[in-house]
């Protein structure tokens, strides 16, 4: 949608702000969600290494995908793209 489209449909530019600022949250939610997934399975594993024995179902369990970080990022850099070429 272009700069002057959005700026005839003032409720449509209001709704696609909106949204944009909704995603940007919810990627935010979820970045900070990884992180303390990450700081769960750090301190697991410390406390392996200490001999602690930990019940499997209490170790958090992630993708082990090491671009995760980068996807978020991704994502938001795209939101920030879009939302400031239209």
């Amino acid at each position: 949608m272009s700069a002057s489209t959005r700026n005839s449909d003032p409720i449509r530019s209001a709704m696609e702000a909106e949204t944009i600022s909704q995603v940007r949250r919810m990627l935010a939610v979820g970045l900070q969600a990884y992180g303390e997934l990450l700081r769960l399975e750090n301190q697991v594993e410390l406390l392996k290494h200490a001999g602690i024995e930990f019940p499997e179902g209490l170790i958090p369990v992630s993708d082990g995908n090491p671009d995760t970080v980068s996807d978020f990022a991704g994502a938001l850099l795209l939101l920030d793209q879009q939302f400031k070429t239209e």
